[in-house]
């Protein structure tokens, strides 16, 4: 018997929106396990989705396009007739088409899980809103009508988990990572590191202010070797129109902004030599996860509100957010060492293979098959990946 499962989540149609990317991969593994998923969102029409109207007030509707989240309106009428049939809920937007969709389920009875992917320091940033004061309302607003009305929430990190219980929340959680999919498993190559030029710089991240592009575009431009270095941005988001005119300004080397294709981002991961991620807010940072899985050398904020700087395993991995200086010190480290490199390379690949999707895809799968009452699976061990332990002489 197939269970249906639906899934709320306002920006699907967004390639580069983080949630969408991540739930797509969960329910592309999902499907081929048997289950049935419909989709609740805004945007196209299109086979199992079912589409609703997007908020539209002038003003925050441009808004919401720029940072790729418009959020829909919540239709009672729509919602009965998508969720009649359906088995579980899974919201994935703590937005307005979500608390009602929560609110529809528990009049049909339909288990609900929440997973936590929407920081409220995310939004208050986004909307210049950023005060201590805006920040705790949003979670209040974020807990009350969603997280507290959910059997279980999910969390991408315990970095986010500790967020949710210290501003209160005591519904069940359990934490998931987003996971990195085995095509992203790239053990290192002792070639990689023979000293080569130019050098390869990559950061990948939606272009928004919390992200701190320009921060990035600072540190390159003081670098000894800023003659040798090709810096590459992947992304799309509000802020690019600004972070490309200050590019102008202030990059003398070769450096790209642009969306690309999954093939194209993996041939870049493949070909850099040093991965920046300066973002000041992040519940787990699957972009700084994956180029890890890609055996490379890592620089990541060490934010306070980021559960990236977790994933670091040296401290030249972390820089002292927000300072620049301490940014272009690492970045020299890192390119005036190709042993060093080397050596975290094959630290980053092993620590990032214990995240794999399929274990976090049997994970979710668990708490699915919970609230449906369904046995579990008991037995991991088929899913977990061995790296190598030693850098590989040649290239696969």
């Amino acid at each position: 018997m197939k269970h249906k499962i639906a899934i709320v989540l306002d920006a699907w149609d967004y390639s580069f929106n983080g949630t969408a990317v991540s739930t797509k991969r969960f329910i592309q593994q999902l499907e081929k396990q048997g289950y049935e998923f419909v989709i609740l969102a805004t945007g196209k029409e299109m086979p199992g989705k079912v589409r609703f109207r997007e908020f539209g007030v002038p003003g925050l509707k441009w808004i919401l396009h720029k940072m790729k989240s418009p959020l829909a309106l919540a239709d009672k009428a729509l919602l009965r007739e998508a969720l009649k049939d359906v088995d579980l809920l899974h919201v994935q937007y703590p937005f307005l088409l979500g608390s009602a969709a929560i609110t529809v389920a528990k009049e049909l009875g339909i288990p609900v899980v929440c997973s936590f992917h929407v920081q409220p320091e995310n939004v208050t940033k986004n909307l210049k809103l950023n005060t201590e004061a805006s920040i705790s309302f949003l979670y209040r607003v974020f807990i009350k009508y969603f997280y507290s009305r959910a059997d279980v929430v999910i969390c991408p990190s315990p970095f986010a988990e500790n967020m949710l219980k210290e501003q209160g929340l005591k519904t069940e959680t359990r934490v998931i990572s987003n996971g990195v999919p085995e095509e992203f498993l790239i053990p290192p190559r002792a070639e990689d590191f023979i000293p080569r030029k130019p050098f390869n710089l990559l950061s990948v991240g939606r272009l928004a202010s919390e992200k701190h592009q320009d921060l990035i575009m600072k540190a390159v431009s003081q670098s000894k070797f800023i003659d040798q270095i090709n810096m590459t941005f992947v992304g799309t988001g509000p802020a690019e129109g600004r972070l490309r005119r200050f590019a102008e300004k202030t990059l003398t080397c070769p450096y790209r902004i642009s969306e690309v294709s999954d093939e194209e981002l993996k041939r870049l991961y493949n070909s850099a030599d040093l991965f920046i991620h300066a973002g000041e807010i992040e519940l787990e940072g699957m972009s700084v996860l994956e180029a890890m899985a890609n055996s490379i050398p890592t620089i990541v904020s060490d934010s306070k509100d980021s559960a990236a700087k977790d994933f670091a395993v040296t401290e030249n991995s972390l820089f002292n957010f927000p300072h620049v200086d301490d940014l272009t010190r690492k970045i020299d480290y890192w390119l005036a060492n190709p042993k060093a490199r080397a050596e975290v390379a094959l630290q980053n690949h092993q620590k990032a293979c214990r995240y794999t999707h399929k274990y976090s895809c049997r994970a979710l799968e668990n708490i699915y098959r919970e609230q449906l009452k369904l046995a579990v699976h008991e037995d991991f061990s088929d899913l977990v990946y061995e790296p190598e332990a030693e850098c590989i002489s040649a290239k696969s």
